[in-house]
């Protein structure tokens, strides 16, 4: 395609359009690699501003504790490793965050599982703590789920009780028609 362009034109006009293809691709590499970092780098702020005591996190080492305390003036903080009955304080630089595990914002499901460099999926890592909050969770979800079973039952047995009245008023109903419908005559035969 280069060749062509530069056939195209007559001996110093070549060089200019070379040089303008190579700027144009130069701007264009810039902007791929610079607004994609200034995206991370702004997404990583507010990670960093959203970390405060309580948060658990995962640092680029592969900690994953929760946030003690923050000493904003030395740039540190003390990160529990353990669990609450037994904790690991370890002390470490706030750059080492890597992610936080529970933001502000709900992650969906699917943001539990991290890609890793060969682009396989791997499971984000569990804490005593973690599993503990999924039990707690799927016994309510077990609640919720007994709750609308037992709402479906009652409006099961509900509509059946329904069903019986109207099968009985039915019933009744066609039994009045035929006494209706039937006078003894006081000659002693019956008239429909």
């Amino acid at each position: 395609m280069l060749n062509l362009l530069c056939e195209g034109e007559a001996g110093g006009g070549s060089s200019i359009t070379m040089i303008i293809i190579i700027g144009v691709l130069f701007v264009v590499m810039m902007l791929f690699t610079i607004i994609p970092q200034r995206k991370r780098k702004k997404e990583a702020q507010q990670m960093m501003e959203s970390v405060r005591v309580g948060k658990k996190i995962r640092t680029i080492g592969g900690f994953v504790g929760e946030i003690v305390s923050l000493d904003d003036k030395n740039g540190t903080m003390e990160l529990n490793v353990g669990s609450k009955d037994a904790p690991v304080i370890v002390v470490m630089d706030k750059g080492a965050i890597g992610v936080v595990l529970n933001p502000d914002v709900p992650q969906p499901a699917a943001a539990k599982q991290e890609t890793a460099q060969d682009g396989t999926v791997v499971p984000a890592a569990v804490t005593a703590d973690d599993a503990q909050e999924d039990a707690v969770e799927a016994e309510k979800a077990a609640e919720k789920k007994a709750k609308k079973d037992a709402k479906k039952k009652e409006k099961a047995d509900k509509k059946a009780v329904e069903k019986q009245t109207n099968s009985e008023e039915t019933t009744t109903e066609a039994t009045d028609t035929v006494e209706a419908e039937t006078e003894i005559v006081e000659d002693g035969e019956v008239a429909h």
